[in-house]
């Protein structure tokens, strides 16, 4: 005896439709490009003492590396640079994990001076508009 295993499936009565896709700026994309900071490129001699051999340390990056940078990334088609934080860090590790990514602000008003200054960012704001890009801290 043959025994046949087997479903049936029923038609979908009211399928759910398909989101529509609606472009909110036709004409006009982004593309982002995240870079840590202190890992990026180092642009200037760094007075602070870094250690790229420590992944928790800072490796030396600063704001005027990421304006150096700026011609290769437009290449890329980036269009946005989106910073981490600029704001002054904490220096000491706590327990083993360094500051390095800006994510533990001690003054929320100050540029950690390892990345430069509000004139570096300043320089950084300039040359993205002299190519058309943008800046997202």
């Amino acid at each position: 005896m043959l025994l046949f295993l087997g479903c049936a499936s029923a038609p979908v009565v009211n399928p759910v439709p398909e989101p529509e896709i609606v472009d909110p700026a036709p004409g006009l994309s982004e593309h982002f490009y995240l870079a840590m900071v202190d890992r990026f490129h180092d642009g200037k001699a760094n007075t602070q003492s870094i250690d790229p051999q420590d992944a928790q340390g800072w490796h030396g990056g600063d704001v005027d590396g990421v304006v150096k940078e700026l011609d290769r990334l437009q290449n890329l088609g980036v269009s946005t640079i989106w910073l981490t934080p600029l704001t002054q860090s904490r220096q000491i590790k706590f327990h083993e994990w360094g500051a390095y990514h800006g994510y533990w602000p001690v003054h929320l008003d100050e540029i950690e001076p390892r990345f430069g200054s509000w004139s570096d960012v300043t320089a950084l704001r300039n040359a993205l508009d002299e190519r058309g890009m943008h800046l997202m801290l």
